[in-house]
Protein backbone atom coordinates (compact mmCIF):
# COMPACT_ATOMS: atom_id res chain seq x y z
CA UNK A 1 0.00 0.00 0.00
CA UNK A 2 2.87 2.19 1.35
CA UNK A 3 4.81 1.79 -2.87
CA UNK A 4 0.96 2.47 -3.85
CA UNK A 5 0.91 5.70 -2.29
CA UNK A 6 4.60 7.07 -2.86
CA UNK A 7 4.21 6.36 -6.67
CA UNK A 8 0.79 8.55 -6.89
CA UNK A 9 3.22 11.13 -5.22
CA UNK A 10 5.38 10.81 -7.78
CA UNK A 11 2.56 11.38 -10.62
CA UNK A 12 1.50 14.37 -8.88
CA UNK A 13 4.55 15.99 -8.39
CA UNK A 14 5.14 14.78 -12.23
CA UNK A 15 2.05 17.18 -12.99
CA UNK A 16 2.93 20.27 -11.16
CA UNK A 17 6.81 20.28 -12.92
CA UNK A 18 5.82 18.58 -16.49
CA UNK A 19 4.92 22.53 -17.69
CA UNK A 20 9.10 23.47 -17.92
CA UNK A 21 9.55 19.59 -19.61
CA UNK A 22 6.78 20.18 -21.97
CA UNK A 23 7.99 23.64 -22.75
CA UNK A 24 11.08 23.14 -23.94
CA UNK A 25 10.19 19.97 -25.76
CA UNK A 26 7.70 21.67 -28.13
CA UNK A 27 9.29 25.27 -28.80
CA UNK A 28 10.02 26.02 -32.65
CA UNK A 29 12.96 28.10 -33.84
CA UNK A 30 11.45 31.57 -34.19
CA UNK A 31 10.37 34.79 -32.54
CA UNK A 32 13.02 35.37 -29.97
CA UNK A 33 11.96 39.34 -27.89
CA UNK A 34 13.80 40.86 -24.98
CA UNK A 35 11.64 40.79 -21.78
CA UNK A 36 12.71 42.97 -18.69
CA UNK A 37 14.76 41.46 -15.87
CA UNK A 38 11.33 42.05 -13.66
CA UNK A 39 8.69 40.00 -15.13
CA UNK A 40 11.43 37.07 -14.40
CA UNK A 41 11.38 38.08 -10.85
CA UNK A 42 7.40 38.24 -11.61
CA UNK A 43 7.06 34.92 -13.19
CA UNK A 44 10.55 32.70 -13.05
CA UNK A 45 10.72 29.39 -11.70
CA UNK A 46 11.86 29.42 -8.14
CA UNK A 47 13.26 26.89 -5.76
CA UNK A 48 12.81 25.43 -1.92
CA UNK A 49 15.90 23.72 -0.74
CA UNK A 50 15.85 21.05 2.16
CA UNK A 51 18.72 19.27 3.43
CA UNK A 52 18.74 16.18 5.51
CA UNK A 53 19.72 15.89 8.83
CA UNK A 54 20.31 12.33 8.93
CA UNK A 55 19.68 9.24 6.32
CA UNK A 56 16.34 8.68 5.35
CA UNK A 57 14.44 6.12 3.46
CA UNK A 58 12.32 7.34 0.73
CA UNK A 59 11.57 6.20 -2.88
CA UNK A 60 13.30 7.05 -6.23
CA UNK A 61 11.90 6.05 -9.89
CA UNK A 62 13.72 3.75 -12.39
CA UNK A 63 12.13 2.84 -15.57
CA UNK A 64 13.33 -0.71 -17.26
CA UNK A 65 12.62 -1.56 -21.08
CA UNK A 66 9.89 -3.81 -22.20
CA UNK A 67 8.19 -4.97 -25.60
CA UNK A 68 4.76 -5.19 -25.99
CA UNK A 69 2.91 -8.55 -27.29
CA UNK A 70 2.90 -6.66 -30.78
CA UNK A 71 6.93 -6.62 -30.47
CA UNK A 72 6.58 -2.91 -29.85
CA UNK A 73 9.49 -1.31 -27.74
CA UNK A 74 8.60 1.31 -24.74
CA UNK A 75 9.70 2.24 -21.43
CA UNK A 76 8.00 1.51 -18.26
CA UNK A 77 8.67 3.44 -14.92
CA UNK A 78 9.11 1.76 -11.24
CA UNK A 79 9.53 3.12 -7.86
CA UNK A 80 12.36 2.05 -5.29
CA UNK A 81 12.94 1.97 -1.62
CA UNK A 82 15.99 3.47 -1.27
CA UNK A 83 17.96 5.39 1.78
CA UNK A 84 19.11 8.83 0.88
CA UNK A 85 22.45 9.95 2.34
CA UNK A 86 23.14 12.58 4.98
CA UNK A 87 23.51 15.66 4.76
CA UNK A 88 21.84 15.78 0.82
CA UNK A 89 20.22 18.93 -0.25
CA UNK A 90 17.28 18.53 -2.54
CA UNK A 91 15.10 21.16 -4.23
CA UNK A 92 11.63 20.09 -3.15
CA UNK A 93 7.88 20.50 -2.50
CA UNK A 94 5.18 19.13 0.21
CA UNK A 95 3.15 17.03 -1.67
CA UNK A 96 0.03 16.03 0.80
CA UNK A 97 -0.99 12.05 0.86
CA UNK A 98 -4.37 11.01 1.12
CA UNK A 99 -3.69 9.45 4.51
CA UNK A 100 -2.67 13.26 5.79
CA UNK A 101 1.11 12.82 5.72
CA UNK A 102 3.37 15.51 4.01
CA UNK A 103 6.49 14.34 1.80
CA UNK A 104 8.91 15.97 -0.24
CA UNK A 105 8.87 15.60 -3.81
CA UNK A 106 11.57 16.51 -7.03
CA UNK A 107 10.91 20.20 -7.74
CA UNK A 108 12.68 21.70 -10.61
CA UNK A 109 16.29 21.06 -9.88
CA UNK A 110 17.84 17.47 -10.29
CA UNK A 111 19.97 15.70 -8.13
CA UNK A 112 23.31 14.22 -9.86
CA UNK A 113 23.15 11.18 -12.15
CA UNK A 114 26.07 9.96 -9.79
CA UNK A 115 23.99 10.01 -6.79
CA UNK A 116 20.55 8.39 -8.68
CA UNK A 117 22.97 5.64 -10.29
CA UNK A 118 24.54 4.51 -6.85
CA UNK A 119 20.71 4.50 -5.51
CA UNK A 120 18.88 2.45 -8.02
CA UNK A 121 20.94 1.66 -11.39
CA UNK A 122 22.23 2.82 -14.38
CA UNK A 123 18.60 3.18 -16.05
CA UNK A 124 17.55 6.31 -13.71
CA UNK A 125 14.99 9.04 -13.83
CA UNK A 126 14.75 12.83 -13.55
CA UNK A 127 13.44 14.44 -10.84
CA UNK A 128 12.33 11.05 -9.45
CA UNK A 129 12.66 10.92 -5.75
CA UNK A 130 10.20 11.49 -2.43
CA UNK A 131 10.35 11.03 1.19
CA UNK A 132 8.33 11.51 4.14
CA UNK A 133 8.37 15.56 5.03
CA UNK A 134 9.59 15.70 8.86
CA UNK A 135 11.24 18.61 10.49
CA UNK A 136 13.44 16.11 12.56
CA UNK A 137 14.40 15.01 9.42
CA UNK A 138 15.40 17.80 7.21
CA UNK A 139 15.60 21.50 7.79
CA UNK A 140 14.82 24.10 5.00
CA UNK A 141 18.01 26.23 3.72
CA UNK A 142 18.59 29.39 1.91
CA UNK A 143 19.57 29.05 -1.74
CA UNK A 144 23.39 27.19 -1.92
CA UNK A 145 25.25 29.35 -3.46
CA UNK A 146 26.35 27.23 -6.33
CA UNK A 147 22.77 27.58 -7.39
CA UNK A 148 21.06 29.80 -10.07
CA UNK A 149 17.67 31.77 -8.60
CA UNK A 150 15.58 30.66 -11.62
CA UNK A 151 14.65 27.58 -13.65
CA UNK A 152 15.96 24.26 -13.50
CA UNK A 153 19.59 24.93 -13.52
CA UNK A 154 20.86 23.40 -17.26
CA UNK A 155 22.10 25.55 -19.41
CA UNK A 156 22.35 24.85 -23.14
CA UNK A 157 25.87 26.58 -25.19
CA UNK A 158 24.60 28.59 -28.32
CA UNK A 159 23.44 31.90 -26.61
CA UNK A 160 20.88 33.56 -28.19
CA UNK A 161 21.05 31.78 -31.65
CA UNK A 162 20.72 28.91 -29.39
CA UNK A 163 17.40 30.14 -28.14
CA UNK A 164 16.04 31.14 -31.18
CA UNK A 165 17.03 28.04 -32.84
CA UNK A 166 15.86 25.65 -30.18
CA UNK A 167 14.68 21.91 -31.10
CA UNK A 168 17.43 22.33 -34.41
CA UNK A 169 20.79 23.91 -32.74
CA UNK A 170 22.74 21.07 -31.99
CA UNK A 171 23.26 22.72 -28.07
CA UNK A 172 25.85 20.81 -25.47
CA UNK A 173 24.77 21.15 -21.96
CA UNK A 174 25.82 22.23 -18.70
CA UNK A 175 24.01 20.66 -15.47
CA UNK A 176 24.35 22.08 -12.06
CA UNK A 177 22.43 19.63 -9.12
CA UNK A 178 21.28 20.06 -5.89
CA UNK A 179 23.65 17.67 -4.37
CA UNK A 180 26.61 20.10 -5.85
CA UNK A 181 27.84 18.49 -8.98
CA UNK A 182 28.68 20.08 -11.84
CA UNK A 183 27.26 17.48 -15.22
CA UNK A 184 28.48 18.32 -18.78
CA UNK A 185 26.44 16.93 -21.43
CA UNK A 186 27.55 16.62 -25.20
CA UNK A 187 25.10 17.05 -27.67
CA UNK A 188 24.10 13.89 -29.25
CA UNK A 189 20.25 14.40 -30.23
CA UNK A 190 17.65 16.71 -29.23
CA UNK A 191 15.63 13.62 -27.58
CA UNK A 192 18.43 13.55 -24.99
CA UNK A 193 19.01 17.12 -24.71
CA UNK A 194 15.34 17.51 -23.71
CA UNK A 195 15.25 14.44 -21.38
CA UNK A 196 17.94 16.58 -19.04
CA UNK A 197 14.69 18.43 -17.75
CA UNK A 198 11.91 16.46 -18.40
CA UNK A 199 9.68 14.68 -15.66
CA UNK A 200 9.75 10.56 -16.18
CA UNK A 201 12.24 10.85 -18.97
CA UNK A 202 15.35 8.46 -18.97
CA UNK A 203 18.08 10.53 -17.37
CA UNK A 204 21.01 10.62 -19.87
CA UNK A 205 24.94 9.60 -19.07
CA UNK A 206 26.81 12.57 -18.36
CA UNK A 207 29.93 13.20 -20.22
CA UNK A 208 31.88 14.39 -17.23
CA UNK A 209 30.98 14.90 -13.85
CA UNK A 210 32.95 16.17 -11.34
CA UNK A 211 31.94 17.77 -7.89
CA UNK A 212 31.99 21.28 -6.32
CA UNK A 213 34.24 21.77 -3.68
CA UNK A 214 33.86 25.27 -3.39
CA UNK A 215 31.78 28.15 -4.60
CA UNK A 216 31.86 31.85 -4.75
CA UNK A 217 29.10 34.67 -5.20
CA UNK A 218 30.47 38.23 -6.68
CA UNK A 219 27.58 40.33 -8.05
CA UNK A 220 26.65 38.61 -11.10
CA UNK A 221 29.17 36.07 -11.48
CA UNK A 222 29.29 32.34 -9.94
CA UNK A 223 33.07 31.18 -9.27
CA UNK A 224 32.86 27.50 -9.03
CA UNK A 225 35.81 25.21 -7.74
CA UNK A 226 36.81 21.64 -8.77
CA UNK A 227 39.10 18.70 -8.44
CA UNK A 228 39.41 17.94 -12.45
CA UNK A 229 39.38 19.74 -15.46
CA UNK A 230 36.20 19.44 -17.35
CA UNK A 231 36.76 18.51 -21.13
CA UNK A 232 34.33 20.94 -23.39
CA UNK A 233 34.12 23.94 -21.21
CA UNK A 234 36.95 26.66 -20.59
CA UNK A 235 37.55 26.22 -16.74
CA UNK A 236 41.11 27.67 -15.57
CA UNK A 237 43.41 25.82 -13.68
CA UNK A 238 44.26 28.10 -10.73
CA UNK A 239 45.99 25.82 -8.19
CA UNK A 240 48.92 23.78 -8.67
CA UNK A 241 46.89 20.63 -6.88
CA UNK A 242 44.08 19.93 -4.46
CA UNK A 243 40.76 20.38 -4.85
CA UNK A 244 40.46 23.77 -5.64
CA UNK A 245 42.50 22.42 -8.39
CA UNK A 246 40.05 24.30 -11.32
CA UNK A 247 37.70 26.97 -11.10
CA UNK A 248 34.64 27.89 -13.56
CA UNK A 249 32.92 31.37 -14.10
CA UNK A 250 29.37 31.64 -14.47
CA UNK A 251 28.34 34.91 -15.53
CA UNK A 252 24.65 36.31 -15.42
CA UNK A 253 24.19 38.32 -18.35
CA UNK A 254 20.76 39.65 -16.89
CA UNK A 255 19.34 39.61 -20.62
CA UNK A 256 16.06 37.33 -20.32
CA UNK A 257 14.37 36.48 -23.81
CA UNK A 258 11.27 35.28 -24.30
CA UNK A 259 11.02 32.37 -26.79
CA UNK A 260 7.63 32.26 -29.00
CA UNK A 261 5.97 34.52 -26.88
CA UNK A 262 5.76 31.55 -24.16
CA UNK A 263 8.47 30.33 -22.18
CA UNK A 264 11.84 32.92 -21.37
CA UNK A 265 15.55 32.11 -21.06
CA UNK A 266 18.74 34.07 -19.45
CA UNK A 267 21.97 34.40 -21.00
CA UNK A 268 24.92 33.17 -19.20
CA UNK A 269 28.25 32.98 -20.52
CA UNK A 270 30.35 29.55 -18.96
CA UNK A 271 33.85 30.64 -19.07
CA UNK A 272 34.39 32.13 -22.51
CA UNK A 273 30.95 30.19 -24.43
CA UNK A 274 27.54 31.82 -24.45
CA UNK A 275 24.70 29.82 -22.86
CA UNK A 276 21.01 30.24 -22.19
CA UNK A 277 18.62 28.59 -19.22
CA UNK A 278 14.96 27.83 -19.24
CA UNK A 279 13.65 30.16 -16.64
CA UNK A 280 10.01 30.26 -16.94
CA UNK A 281 7.41 27.65 -17.73
CA UNK A 282 5.20 27.21 -20.52
CA UNK A 283 2.10 28.77 -20.95
CA UNK A 284 0.30 26.11 -22.87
Amino acid sequence: MKKKVLISLLVIASVSLGTLGLATASASASNVKRVSSSSIKKSGITHDFYRLKKATSGSMNYYVKRVSSEGESYIQFKSKRVVFPKGMIVDAQKVPSNKGSIYLSGKSIDLSYKLKRKLVGPNVDSHSFTFKYSPKVVSKINRPTYMLPYGNNILFSGGISGLSQYGDYKSNALKLTSDGYIEYYKYSNISTLQNLGGVYAPQPIPTESVRIRHSVMKQNKLYLYYARKITGISDKKVNAKGPYKYRLVIVNQHTPYRLNNDISASMYTVGNQHFFTFVTGSKE
